[in-house]
């Protein structure tokens, strides 16, 4: 490949391809950073991908009770497939959808787990 096939058009074929990978490379990265945090905060995370991407739990710490959620992460404005609509029906409160905007310098956009008794940090 030559100076010239830099500058070639890409095939429609190429530029899917190059947009499919993009998005995984997005997906994949929006996936750690959620996971971290979840972790940071004393949760567990197990990967799934039956209808959602992680069940995160813990034991409270106030009830002693273990707590279990479902995890969705989702970039930018992908929306839920007909089988994670099925399970966000299924679970209800329990299924939370994590959404994280592709743009690295925002972050996260619109988090539905906002409940302090949620997440905490505990100070040693």
């Amino acid at each position: 490949m030559g100076i010239i096939g830099l500058f070639r058009k890409l095939t429609k074929k190429e530029e899917k391809t190059k947009q499919v990978r993009n998005n995984a490379e997005q997906g994949k990265s929006g996936e750690e950073k959620v996971v971290a945090r979840y972790r940071l905060n004393g949760w567990e995370m197990t990967r799934t991908g039956a209808g959602h991407d992680y069940r995160a739990t813990r034991i409270n710490r106030h009830t002693g009770k273990k707590e279990t959620y479902y995890v969705e992460i989702k970039t930018g404005d992908s929306p839920l497939s007909p089988l994670q609509k099925k399970m966000k029906k299924r679970y209800g409160s329990r299924y939370k959808v994590e959404r994280v905007d592709v743009n690295h310098f925002m972050g996260y956009r619109g988090n539905n787990i906002v409940d302090s008794n949620l997440f905490y940090c505990e100070v040693v």
